[in-house]
């Protein structure tokens, strides 16, 4: 990394380092992303089976990802980069139950979401969970379903992230 210089080193090349970089960017510093890796989102984003949902318990946690699912939906249009898909996808993410302490607890935390914000979650009983969704098992006790999450391509959200910081910010791995 000689006769590199940065107001902001980013460690790690998944999503969390790249849209940091991107921020920093957009806020007018000069970036360095450095990753280990050969690759950028290799490690854990690559796990994350891309699901991203705003059924969290906790307000500050609803309110960040309310604001992150606002992005992936107008991805491109934020990043400054036309045509970019990130493959974003509102299907909707259904939590389930087998027990009714389980339902209880699931009611519970549908009443957390509600008073934190997240008031589109819909509690269901377990019949209005199968009815609702016929491939559900018949032992299903209770269901929280938001239709507003979903899943995005984290390897391309990862790279179109620092697409959008563009020459602000660099990516560089340490040599081995």
């Amino acid at each position: 990394m000689s006769g590199l210089s940065a107001d902001l080193v980013v460690v790690g090349g998944g999503i969390v380092g790249a849209a940091t970089a991107f921020h920093a960017a957009k806020a007018g510093l000069r970036v360095v992303l450095v990753e280990r890796r050969p690759g950028l989102a290799t490690l854990t984003t690559t796990r994350s089976l891309e699901g991203v949902r705003a059924q969290f318990d906790d307000p500050e946690d609803i309110a960040m990802m309310r604001e992150s699912l606002e992005v992936f939906e107008h991805f491109a249009e934020v990043l400054g980069v036309p045509g970019l898909d990130v493959s974003f996808r509102r299907q909707g993410y259904l939590f389930l139950s087998q027990t009714q302490a389980g339902a209880v607890r699931i009611a519970e935390r549908v009443e957390r979401q509600h008073a934190g914000g997240l008031a589109d979650v819909e509690l269901l009983s377990g019949c209005e969970a199968r009815r609702r969704f016929g491939f559900l098992a018949h032992d299903v006790t209770g269901a929280a379903f938001r239709q507003r999450d979903g899943w995005v391509a984290s390897h391309e959200a990862t790279y179109g992230f620092i697409a959008g910081a563009g020459s602000r910010a660099r990516v560089s791995r340490p040599r081995q």
